[in-house]
């Protein structure tokens, strides 16, 4: 069964075939719970999880140790195809459930399995049948590129030389410098909280603004306080007018 799925034998599923299977059922009911509780470190923990547990899976049946005594026992091919069959479908679960969190690697997973996007539908996780036996796969692709050691000490050297290098303060000019101090001297003194809480200020919605005629830098504002409409003019820069 070269490149397709091959067919599930579950006469001959073992303790090791039939775990996997309850793994990959309750993982769904472990994402969504996370994701529902806004937990979602564990959600993909879960995910991985059930990826790890597929891994494990494989290591212990080890199929491709089972192919070399086909020639003693061709029974022994039932075994290998539920390995592999059951390995197709963790892996479409695990697209599924890294789709809210990797949704470009879960496309990618599709184009392997050569499966449409409908796949990826939450009501699919949990369920063994999303793969059809006899069904032609891609050329599987490597999903993670590994990251080199001298890649990590690059970019730890970056991140080291950055942190030691300090920013230099600006130099103020003699101008600026007179123009903050001329600033901060034209501030008045600070007042207590009880003046504070005497002063009634109150906010408004502006409802129309028209150019006064005859003037340049008079603005007639309909204002809404709330209780009451009023009627102001209010003086502005002529640069502000020219922009009305």
């Amino acid at each position: 069964m070269r490149g397709k799925v091959p067919k599930l034998h579950t006469a001959v599923l073992d303790e090791k075939d039939k775990q996997i299977i309850a793994d990959i059922e309750a993982a769904k009911a472990k994402v969504q719970t996370a994701l529902e509780n806004y937990r979602f470190r564990d959600a993909l923990y879960e995910a991985i999880d059930l990826s790890r547990k597929g891994n494990k899976y494989m290591q212990e049946k080890e199929p491709w140790i089972v192919a070399k005594k086909l020639a003693e026992d061709p029974e022994a091919q039932q075994s290998i195809d539920n390995c592999l069959h059951l390995c197709l479908q963790l892996t479409a679960n695990l697209a599924i459930l890294i789709n809210p969190f990797l949704p470009a690697t879960a496309k990618k997973m599709l184009h392997m399995m050569k499966v449409v996007d409908k796949m990826l539908d939450w009501d699919n996780a949990g369920k063994i049948n999303l793969l059809s036996v006899g069904y032609s796969l891609r050329a599987p692709e490597i999903l993670f590129r590994k990251i080199e050691d001298a890649e990590i000490e690059a970019q730890i050297r970056k991140l080291k030389a950055g942190s030691q290098q300090k920013p230099e303060a600006p130099v103020k000019s003699p101008t600026e410098k007179e123009e903050m101090a001329a600033a901060a001297s034209d501030l008045k003194p600070e007042i207590s909280f009880d003046d504070f809480a005497k002063i009634d200020l109150r906010s408004g919605t502006i409802l129309s603004a028209e150019k006064v005629e005859k003037a340049d830098k008079l603005l007639k504002l309909q204002v809404d306080l709330g209780f009451e409409k009023e009627q102001l003019c209010r003086a502005l820069p002529s640069i502000s007018m020219q922009r009305l």
